[in-house]
C-alpha cells in the first residue's frame, strides 16, 4: 500500500527485441579542400580541379571563398561539364579581399575530377590575382555503393 492506502501493483515487463536484417549504415567521411585559383592577367575565368578518390561519391554541403581577384562575379563547381553548383560573391576590398562568399548547398560529385572555376566579368590587369583566390570545399565522402542509401 502507498502513503494513501491504495495497492500498488509494480511489474516489470521484458522484451527481446531480435534483429533479423538490417542494413548497413553508409560510413561518412568529413572532407575538405581548399582550392587555389590564380587567375592570370586579361582571365575573365579559370578553372583548377581536384579529385573524388575512386569507389568514393563526395557530397558537398558548403562552399565558401575569398580573393584577391577584381571583377569576380561567381564561382561554380562542375563535374562532366554540367554546372552543379554555385558560389555568390560579393565585393569586399575594405576587408583586404576583393571579393568573398559562403553558402550552404547539398550536391553530389562522382568519382573523377570536379573543376571549380573562378569567374570575372571583364578581363584585364588584375594585379594581385595570382597571389591567391580560395575556395573551400566542405561535406562528407561516403561509399559509392552507400551514397544512395543517406
Amino acid at each position: 500500500m502507498d502513503r494513501l492506502g491504495y495497492s500498488v501493483l509494480r511489474t516489470t515487463l521484458a522484451v527481446a527485441v531480435v534483429v533479423i536484417s538490417a542494413p548497413a549504415l553508409a560510413q561518412a567521411a568529413p572532407f575538405q579542400t581548399v582550392v587555389t585559383v590564380s587567375m592570370p592577367d586579361n582571365a575573365t575565368a579559370r578553372s583548377v580541379n581536384f579529385t573524388v578518390p575512386a569507389g568514393k561519391r563526395l557530397i558537398v554541403e558548403n562552399l565558401s571563398g575569398r580573393g584577391a581577384a577584381s571583377n569576380v562575379t561567381m564561382v561554380h563547381l562542375s563535374q562532366g561539364g554540367g554546372l552543379t553548383a554555385v558560389l555568390p560573391v560579393v565585393r569586399a576590398s575594405a576587408s583586404g579581399w576583393n571579393w568573398h562568399g559562403t553558402t550552404p548547398t547539398k550536391v553530389y560529385f562522382s568519382a573523377g575530377n570536379v573543376s571549380v572555376t573562378v569567374s570575372r566579368s571583364a578581363a584585364g590587369a588584375c594585379g594581385s590575382c595570382s597571389t591567391g583566390n580560395y575556395v573551400t570545399v566542405t561535406g562528407t565522402l561516403r561509399s559509392a555503393a552507400d551514397a544512395d542509401t543517406e
